[in-house]
């Protein structure tokens, strides 16, 4: 069973920012496996999203980021 397919505009979620903040992770806090997939622009490409490769950060991490959840 396939998920369904719309666009940014009709997703039911919002797609904002992340925290650049004094909490934004350093090289060392990234994993190359983890808790939490963190998402950059590489991940971004003009025919959607690649997660052939990824960067992870652990829970720690992740409960000190005040936005860019998905």
């Amino acid at each position: 069973m396939g998920y369904p397919v719309t666009n940014f505009a009709n997703a039911p979620f919002e797609i904002i920012d992340g925290d650049r903040g004094k909490a934004y992770p350093k090289q060392s806090d990234f994993q190359d496996t983890g808790y939490c997939l963190f998402l950059s622009a590489t991940n971004v490409t003009k025919s959607g999203f690649d997660f052939s490769t990824g960067q992870f950060v652990d829970e720690q991490k992740d409960a000190q980021l005040r936005k860019g959840r998905l």
